[in-house]
């Protein structure tokens, strides 16, 4: 297998999977706001590691556009995708991941390039790791954990997110 290459276990082919990723996917938005990934994860399931898409919708250009997008956001992924791969194989995760544009499209960016995407999809995987990483140190177990999930990781809200497990159990005890 090539390093930056993306062969066909890696990618998500099933409408099954793309249904289930944006029914109950969690969202994350790249700094600048051009690129959006919406993911789901398993722990330890039988096959661990990353599959991926990329979806972008007809209204925002025409076909050799969208097509040249895909492409480049695919180029970007396989460039970066190795911190990923670490973090899922290490912790036993299988990571499913649908990159889509979110605020650029054909008429406020008529020539797009690899420098535009690059940026946006290296900080969508830096803040995916991150999320993986501290979703990962919390009891699945606990009461507290679904209402974490639904009210954060939608907004990226990764540093503080252990701490303010730890308040909330904190604050329980006192309450009694």
């Amino acid at each position: 297998m090539k390093p930056h290459g993306l062969p066909a276990y890696e990618r998500i082919k099933s409408k099954k999977d793309f249904e289930n990723i944006f029914k109950s996917g969690n969202i994350l938005y790249s700094s600048d706001d051009k690129l959006k990934a919406i993911f789901i994860y398993n722990k330890n399931s039988k096959e661990c590691g990353i599959k991926i898409a990329t979806a972008v919708f007809k209204k925002s250009g025409s076909a050799f556009w969208r097509n040249r997008v895909k492409r480049l956001i695919k180029v970007s992924y396989r460039l970066n995708k190795q911190i990923l791969i670490e973090t899922c194989l290490g912790k036993n995760i299988l990571l499913k991941v649908v990159f889509s544009l979110n605020a650029i499209n054909q008429n406020n960016t008529r020539i797009i390039k690899l420098n535009d995407i690059h940026s946006a999809v290296t900080d969508i995987i830096s803040k995916m790791n991150n999320t993986l990483y501290t979703l990962t140190l919390i009891n699945t177990n606990n009461p507290f954990y679904n209402y974490l999930i639904r009210s954060h990781v939608n907004k990226y809200f990764i540093a503080s997110n252990f701490r303010f497990y730890k308040l909330v159990i904190r604050k329980r005890k006192i309450d009694g």
